[in-house]
């Protein structure tokens, strides 16, 4: 079962942030209508951390509507803090 994380991303582009940070499995239930894209493409910046093991590649197409960043974080014996994960992901090149 999938969220509706089109739908969040759209809400969070209204709130005038200068970048959103989204964590969940990636897996999302829908695919946004043009009006949802607009406002989004007009938005902030996304970072996108996918935990869990789908295969879903939603958060990829998140991160390059939004000019933004898509990457897993590791399941949780094997996961380094937040910080430092956010961290790497900021710093990598588009």
């Amino acid at each position: 079962m999938g969220s509706d994380l089109w739908g969040a991303l759209d809400a969070a582009s209204g709130t005038g942030a200068s970048i959103v940070v989204l964590i969940s499995d990636g897996q999302a239930d829908s695919q946004p209508t043009n009006t949802e894209l607009s406002r989004i493409v007009a938005g902030a910046p996304a970072i996108l951390l996918k935990v869990g093991t789908t295969t879903d590649n939603s958060f990829q197409q998140m991160a390059d509507v939004t000019g933004g960043r898509a990457s897993r974080w590791p399941m949780p014996k094997a996961r380094p803090p937040l910080s430092r994960t956010l961290s790497s992901v900021c710093k990598r090149p588009r």
